[in-house]
This record gives C-alpha cells, structure tokens and sequence, in this order.
C-alpha cells in the first residue's frame, strides 16, 4: 500500500520502501538563502506549469525539486564560521541521537545516521 499525503511538497509513502532524510537544524542557513532560493523556485515552478502539462510538466516539476534540493544541500556543506555548530555541544547531540533512536523499530528501521 502506498500512502500519500500533501503538506508544502507531495509525499508518496509506498510501503517498506527505503528513505534517505536530511534534517537542517536551526539557523543553519541565512534567513536570506533560504527566501532567496524559495523565491526562485516559486518563479521556475509557475513558469513550467504554464509552458508544460501533463507527463513533461511532472518530469520538469521533478527536475527542478532536484536542482533546488541540490542547491539547499550546497549551501547546508559550505562551513559559515557564524553558522550554529549545535551538535558539537555533546548534551544536544545526545537529546537528537536519542530521539532518532526513539522511535526504531516502532515505527521505523533505523540503518544509520
């Protein structure tokens, strides 16, 4: 069974299917960055719904969730010396670590992190 489900981006949960999560930590990107790069894929996003439908506007739409995954994940790897370094402080690590953990095995499998 495949669950699906809508909130800012769709979301297809086909059962026992593997995923790969990224989590951003607070302030761990400009304020700016993050506008800016929405703004842009607002703009894009429009522009092939209006150009392309159907199965090409699925494929483009597609595409271009890469291309700004891509550029948010590029940004999250640059070392900002005035970007937070919440997990080097050893008591938070252990408080996400131990919500990861939390839930394996109840919910999901856990692989790594």
């Amino acid at each position: 069974m495949t669950d699906f489900y809508r909130r800012k981006l769709l979301h297809w949960q086909p059962e026992g299917a593997m995923y790969f999560i990224t989590f951003r930590l607070a302030n761990s990107l400009p304020v700016e960055v993050i506008q800016q790069l929405q703004e842009q894929l607002k703009l894009e996003r429009e522009s092939i719904r209006t150009r392309v439908s159907g199965v090409e506007q699925a494929n483009k739409l597609y595409q271009l969730d890469k291309k700004y995954f891509g550029q948010f994940d590029a940004w999250l790897d640059r070392c900002v010396e005035e970007s937070p370094r919440w997990l080097g402080d050893e008591q938070i690590a252990r408080i996400v670590a131990d919500e990861i953990h939390q839930l394996d095995g109840v919910r999901y499998t856990l692989m790594a992190y």
